[in-house]
């Protein structure tokens, strides 16, 4: 999925999220919930803090494959994206604080690995007072990890779109070798069609007429003078 997510599908998706926590369990959550294999997602993790004391830093380790390129700068805190070791790279925000009852999202934008499968986020908090809650690994039963399914892309939806577009193009029209509309040039047989060229012999045939008409009438006054 793209980089750009709808402001709409992000609002629906939080509400679900809110909808569907129980207030004993608000688990940290990533988003979304499907990707596909390859392409840049951009991902959030929506923080809540369930207890009595504020949340002050967060973790989440990324699943093996997946490449960040980039994360979100949050007012107030301090990101940081550590890409090694294999195996529990890390992206964290530190600094800032989350209110008990309240919530805070997180985004970054990561490169999907090139294989279908399942994606694990394993995330750490930690409070005010000193104390943590783990979601994932090593974790309690309740706390379970937040996962992203890859799935491969449709194959041939690229053609089927390039196909598409070719089928709805429009035939080509008359003139468009050249701006402007067409002319007596673009249609077969009119080739030396000159509009100029027919008025000029058309001229020229009247003068022609009216000269040898002029002769004439001059030749029949001479002829009507002689006789006697």
């Amino acid at each position: 999925m793209p980089w750009h997510v709808e402001p709409v599908r992000g609002t629906l998706a939080l509400l679900l999220v809110i909808v569907s926590v129980a207030p004993a369990a608000a688990h940290m959550v990533v988003l979304p919930e499907t990707s596909t294999t390859g392409s840049a997602e951009r991902y959030t993790l929506i923080v809540p803090t369930e207890g009595d004391s504020a949340t002050v830093r967060v973790e989440l380790r990324l699943p093996m494959g997946v490449d960040v390129a980039a994360v979100e700068s949050k007012p107030g805190w301090q990101a940081s994206n550590q890409a090694f070791p294999i195996g529990a790279a890390t992206v964290r925000w530190v600094g800032g604080k989350i209110p008990p009852g309240e919530m805070v999202s997180f985004d970054f934008l990561a490169v999907n690995p090139s294989a279908a499968r399942v994606l694990t986020w394993n995330a750490t908090q930690w409070y005010e007072d000193g104390s943590s809650d783990r979601w994932g690994d090593g974790a309690p039963e309740d706390h379970h990890a937040s996962t992203t399914t890859l799935r491969a892309a449709e194959p041939g939806a690229a053609a089927h779109e390039h196909g598409e577009h070719h089928a709805g193009a429009e035939p080509p029209k008359p003139g468009a070798g050249h701006d402007g509309p067409a002319t007596a040039h673009d249609v077969p047989g009119h080739e030396h069609d000159d509009p100029a060229a027919s008025a000029r012999g058309s001229s020229l045939a009247l003068w022609i007429a009216i000269a040898s008409l002029a002769l004439s009438a001059a030749a029949l006054v001479v002829a009507m003078r002689r006789a006697p």
